[in-house]
């Protein structure tokens, strides 16, 4: 798997363009990261609960890191630990993505 990087999409600088070759789904990487258990139901519903409440910057982020290689289990728990932060967050307009440019198109 490779990555590029990605220039001028979302302003964020971080994001990654994967190539996944030929996209066969049968095949697991062979250097696969060990994740930890998934949550009880319940808990993943609060998880999610929490992640959405931060806006989709913080799921795009999310996925970015999880897309990169990190552990979504651990990622979601520590995005849920934010969740009491999610009004500062979206009072600095951190809880949306910055607008796409297109940079010289027609109309």
């Amino acid at each position: 798997m490779t990555h590029k990087p990605a220039v001028g999409r979302g302003g964020f600088g971080r994001e990654k363009l994967i190539d996944h070759g030929p996209y066969i789904a049968s095949a697991a990487p062979s250097s696969s990261p060990k994740t930890s258990s998934p949550p009880p139901p319940a808990r993943l519903r609060r998880l999610a609960a929490a992640l959405h409440s931060l806006g989709e910057r913080a799921l795009y982020e999310y996925l970015l890191e999880v897309a990169d290689g990190a552990d979504h289990w651990a990622r979601l728990e520590r995005y849920a630990k934010l969740a009491p932060l999610a009004s500062f967050i979206a009072a600095n307009d951190g809880d949306r993505l910055a607008p796409l440019r297109i940079v010289g198109g027609r109309r």
